[in-house]
């Protein structure tokens, strides 16, 4: 370092040598290089961000415009008819007291766990179908072990049928049929169910006829039913 010369009156201004001075260049371009990287990244860093919320706010309208398209589709809009799954035709009927000297049973249809919505009736023991379609029909039916009656009958099984008549076939069409065995050493109910996927057209009736009247269980409504409903 070069001596520092003093006036009288004046402070020591230091004066360095050209070697000393490179070097300061180079950190203070070092320094502002690191500072422009700095900048440049925060720039990217923020036109990333931009995008991103771009494309957020993109995907929520399409969202958006999704549901409003399932929503007219479901509810209708303008030149749309509205499509609602409660208006489909459809019923569920539980066991009553039955008459012994018929074998089609029949049914409560308002009280309790019953009901019959959107066109379908109840009417002569059996469902009313009030539009052509493809319909879930099912039905489930408990029997006692044994009866008083039958003490002196000796019956070995009990047979579920679910059965058809429309105007062009007045003769009952059966469309589901099951059968189990008689344990007589049984205390609990047994139980038949069926179920399927059936085409049915409008003014078709359906039933549900059993073997032996006097063995169905009718206590509540969760051991014996039948519906449909329109698929």
């Amino acid at each position: 370092m070069e001596a520092c010369t003093v006036m009288p009156g004046e402070e020591c201004l230091t004066s360095y040598p050209s070697s000393t001075r490179t070097a300061l260049d180079k950190g203070i371009r070092r320094l502002q290089w690191t500072v422009t990287c700095c900048l440049i990244g925060l720039v990217i860093l923020s036109l990333f961000s931009v995008y991103q919320m771009i494309a957020g706010y993109q995907e929520h309208s399409k969202d958006k415009g999704s549901k409003t398209g399932l929503s007219q589709l479901l509810h209708g809009g303008p030149g749309m008819k509205a499509v609602h799954t409660s208006e489909r035709p459809r019923a569920h009927l539980t066991g009553t007291k039955q008459d012994d000297q018929n074998l089609i049973l029949q049914w409560e249809d308002q009280r309790g766990l019953a009901f019959t919505k959107e066109g379908m009736t109840y009417k002569n023991r059996s469902l009313l179908i009030p539009k052509t379609g493809d319909y879930f029909v099912y039905s489930q039916v408990s029997f006692r072990a044994s009866d008083s009656s039958h003490k002196n009958k000796k019956l070995e099984y009990v047979t579920l049928q679910i059965t058809r008549v429309n105007n062009n076939y007045p003769e009952p069409e059966c469309l589901l049929s099951g059968a189990i065995s008689i344990d007589k050493e049984r205390e609990e109910c047994q139980t038949i169910y069926l179920g399927a996927l059936l085409s049915m057209k409008v003014g078709d009736m359906v039933s549900v006829k059993v073997n032996d009247i006097k063995l169905v269980d009718v206590t509540v409504d969760h051991k014996t039913f039948f519906g449909a409903f329109l698929s």
